[in-house]
């Protein structure tokens, strides 16, 4: 080159040249990243980069590969496994697998572009500006502005604070932002600028050397190797601009993803075919019938031939076929119904399960149970096409026991002879049971029951004949006028009702009198008295009303011969405007007792008893009120805890008088009862 300036001045156009970092020569490429990488010269005047990573051809291979392991997840999981839902992958996957394949080939190409002088430089994205140039790199694109058109450098306000203007002959205009003092910054530039292009060759090159980056592209003038456009030594793949490159790769993608989404389901559902078939001899299992898993669709009824053949001549192979309901049912229920008809559970089986076998099943079934009456109630409670002969056989049943139980049996679940049984069996059969009966309540409930039998009135006489006898029987052993009124009453209302029982209420409560009279007799006796309120506690009157319940029942049922009155609990059957007994007590103290064996004084325990007997029907009460006269002892020689006791044990002698006490008083009241009753 002769000696000239080292730029050409004057052209009003800007020359921007599109070169590719990685066809640019090594001693330039090393000089740019020192220069904006490391800080070595030349040193860029004005710098506005980016920040960002360059792309790699390591990181493109990396994707590769992931998606290469991403197909490969996608072929292999569940493939072959029937008991995996990915055995036979949902049409969704194919779009799976064209992703996948997208991936991988986008990934290649993208590597190999960036492996093949691609790959961006190692310094960031931006705008760097030499004394000769303009620096614009992006990725692996370098673009170069020379500066002979540069006209102006100016300081403006930007947008990141001030700024650096490059204003060309073209009225271009290039922004540097966020530079310091800007003004003195851009003043400099011009200098530098307008310095750089009055270089001349030979005589500046060692200046050269020092400021221009691109120094031996502009001697030897080869931009074109590092030039962007130089397709003619690249593939389409390479040179094409991925904009363009995408779509096709796409398009490639969808064809392969769907081919490969394709043969993996056909392979896979050959493969299960060959497991299931093989599953007996693979695990040694002694049922050879046995198919094991299938998913698939290709050998569907392949396998359902195949399960069938090895299921004849054995029941619980040909349940499991039936059981998955396949397509020659009406086969396998023959065959079962050949090894099953005279086994009942094997029947009902078959008739829950349904199918072509089901009615010759069901008929079979119900010959074998028309003998077993739940199954007959079964058949009646189903309403099926066998209800009215299930409904015939129980009642032929119930004919041949001829028992009332039996009948009342068919009334409940049957419905065809309902009426025949109900006006003129069922009362015939009661009544040869409780014919040569003695007992009211039996008689009484015949009658309830059948009011309108031919034998009605004939129990009503027997039972009326019980109960005079009872009247009269009861008549001799009372003198209670108040008494006799009462029984008469209660007596004929039972009679009327034709039902003997009778509310029987019996009460023992703790009594807060007792706990005050505890209260005086403490302080007037101190030490000496033992209260009575730890010992007629409130579990201890359950006792003692428990035993007055039981005794007063038994002298109840006693007196009334035939029972003519039988006594019911109050959770025992309680009714309202039934005939009612009620017995109110509440232990009381009227004073206190002194022992003569030790320093000792006890309460004068009595029971206040509130007796109530009602007969509601016929407007008839006895009622009265009594106060137990009490033991007046409290050491009893014929009490068998005193024998042998040592002398001194006060609260055993005083657990003792009390407890003497209650037994005493219960059988106190049962006694003024037993005057009216």
């Amino acid at each position: 080159m002769s000696a000239a300036t080292y730029r050409r001045p004057g052209s009003e156009a800007r020359h921007v040249r599109n070169l590719v970092f990685d066809r640019l020569p090594s001693v330039v490429r090393e000089r740019l990243t020192g220069s904006l990488l490391h800080g070595s010269a030349p040193t860029p005047l004005l710098v506005d980069a980016y920040r960002r990573r360059p792309q790699s051809a390591g990181l493109w291979r990396i994707i590769a590969a992931a998606a290469l392991v991403v197909e490969a997840v996608l072929w292999f999981k569940g493939f072959g496994d029937a008991t995996n839902p990915l055995s036979i992958e949902p049409r969704a996957y194919a779009a799976a697998h064209a992703v996948a394949i997208f991936a991988l080939l986008f990934a290649a190409v993208r590597a190999v572009r960036l492996a093949r002088g691609h790959g961006g430089a190692p310094f960031p994205d931006g705008r760097y500006l030499f004394a000769l140039d303009l620096v614009e790199v992006e990725g692996p694109r370098v673009r170069v502005t020379e500066l002979h058109t540069l006209r102006r450098v100016e300081a403006r306000p930007g947008k990141r604070g001030a700024a650096v203007v490059l204003i060309f002959a073209d009225a271009h205009e290039v922004v540097f932002d966020a530079q310091g003092r800007a003004e003195v910054l851009a003043e400099r530039v011009k200098s530098a600028v307008d310095a750089a292009v009055a270089m001349i060759l030979p005589d500046d090159q060692p200046r050269m050397e020092r400021l221009d980056p691109f120094f031996e592209l502009r001697v030897s003038d080869d931009w074109a190797s590092a030039e962007a456009d130089a397709s003619n030594r690249r593939s389409w793949l390479l040179r094409a601009p991925l904009p363009q490159l995408a779509p096709a790769i796409l398009v490639v993608s969808a064809l392969v993803g769907v081919g490969l989404f394709a043969l993996r389901n056909r392979l896979s559902d050959d493969e299960m075919f060959v497991e299931a078939i093989e599953i007996a001899d693979r695990t040694n299992d002694p049922h050879r019938w046995k198919i094991g898993a299938y998913a698939g669709v290709r050998h569907v009824d392949e396998i359902d031939a195949i399960r069938l053949d090895r299921a004849r001549g054995d029941v619980e192979a040909l349940n499991d076929y039936l059981a998955r309901k396949g397509p020659r049912a009406v086969d396998a229920e023959a065959a079962l119904f050949d090894l099953t008809k005279h086994d009942a559970k094997a029947l009902a089986a078959a008739v829950r399960r349904g199918g072509a076998g089901s009615a010759q099943a069901e008929e079979a079934l119900y010959e074998m149970q028309k003998g077993d009456l739940d199954a007959l109630v079964e058949y009646i409670k189903k309403r099926g096409p066998r209800a009215d002969q299930a409904d015939d056989q129980l009642f032929a049943h119930a004919r041949k026991s001829g028992e009332a139980r039996s009948y009342r049996f068919y009334l409940k679940h049957g419905k065809r002879h309902a009426d025949e049984v109900q006006s003129v069996l069922l009362p015939a059969a009661a009544y040869a049971e409780i014919e040569k009966s003695a007992d009211a309540g039996d008689l009484g409930a015949f009658v309830r029951e059948y009011p309108d039998s031919a034998h009605a009135a004939e129990i009503k006489a027997k039972i009326h004949a019980m109960y005079a006898d009872a009247l009269a029987t009861f008549r001799t052993r009372t003198r209670s006028p108040a008494g006799v009124r009462f029984v008469t009453a209660l007596l004929a209302e039972l009679e009327d009702r034709g039902d003997p029982s009778i509310n029987l209420d019996v009460s023992i409560n703790p009594s807060a009198a007792l706990t005050a009279s505890d209260v005086k007799l403490a302080e007037r006796y101190g030490a000496e008295y033992l209260p009575a309120d730890l010992q007629l506690e409130a579990s201890a009157l359950t006792s003692s009303e428990q035993g007055l319940r039981a005794d007063l029942n038994e002298w109840i049922l006693s007196s009334f011969a035939n029972g003519t009155v039988r006594p019911r609990g109050a959770g025992l059957g309680a009714e309202t405007g039934r005939p009612s007994i009620t017995v109110l007590c509440e232990p009381i103290a009227e004073g206190a007792l002194a022992s003569k064996r030790e320093k000792l004084r006890v309460a004068d325990v009595r029971f206040r008893v509130d007796f109530q007997a009602v007969v509601p029907g016929r407007a008839e009460e006895l009622s009265w009120k009594y106060t137990t006269p009490g033991i007046k002892v409290v050491d009893q020689p014929e009490n068998p805890t005193l024998v042998g006791r040592a002398k001194g044990d006060r609260e055993a002698v005083a657990r003792d008088a009390y407890w003497s006490m209650q037994i005493d008083g219960t059988r106190q009241v049962l006694d003024r009862i037993q005057l009216d009753l």
